[in-house]
């Protein structure tokens, strides 16, 4: 029978490893998330939350004091799109966003880019300068999708943009044909337990 594996001790010590707290709404299991990363930071571990920000300020500054990093999406900066696409509202976005910025814990925003939906250079341009005026150009930007050809990547990073992601699907691919043989390629990456 398999024995549980407190964090961190399953990995060497001095790894640079992260436990991230994500999608699936932090904010909800915030107990679990301050004891996990207390626990996490006792044995060398980085505990990180991925966010769409949408969340009050007093549970942010509990999860502040025991994180290193977050991550919070930013998809625009028009309240109409924001209720129309997400169904939530921009304000505390924003102010998570300041917040986590103010706290100095490695903020990073990304803009999930939907082509037809948020993808208007106009669009792009003003969360550029908002993120860059509002949380300062030390805050990594990265725009994520929307991406389809090289130019994409010219015009985004022409717009401000710290980083493009060019996405799963093509970096698999990037991946899967640097491999000498075949077998390598279909050969999962990941090192066995074994």
């Amino acid at each position: 029978m398999n024995q549980p594996v407190a964090a961190g001790d399953a990995f060497p010590a001095g790894a640079q490893l992260e436990v991230a707290f994500t999608y699936s709404g932090p904010t909800v299991f915030i107990e679990y998330l301050v004891d996990i990363a207390r626990a996490a930071r006792a044995r060398g571990l980085r505990p990180v939350l991925v966010s769409c920000g949408f969340m009050s300020e007093a549970p942010l500054a509990e999860m502040i004091e025991v994180l290193d990093g977050i991550k919070i999406d930013l998809k625009g900066l028009s309240p109409e799109f924001y209720r129309k696409v997400t169904g939530a509202e921009l304000a505390p976005v924003l102010r998570s966003i300041r917040q986590a910025a103010r706290a100095g814990r490695h903020p990073q925003i990304v803009n999930p880019v939907v082509p037809t939906l948020n993808d208007a250079p106009a669009m792009l341009r003003e969360v550029v300068r908002w993120v860059a005026g509002e949380v300062g150009p030390d805050v990594p930007l990265f725009l994520d999708g929307g991406v389809r050809r090289g130019s994409d990547v010219v015009r985004a990073v022409a717009l401000g943009a710290k980083a493009v992601l060019i996405g799963r699907p093509t970096l698999y691919a990037c991946l899967l044909y640097t491999s000498p043989s075949p077998r390598d390629r279909t050969r999962s990456r990941m090192p066995s337990s074994a």
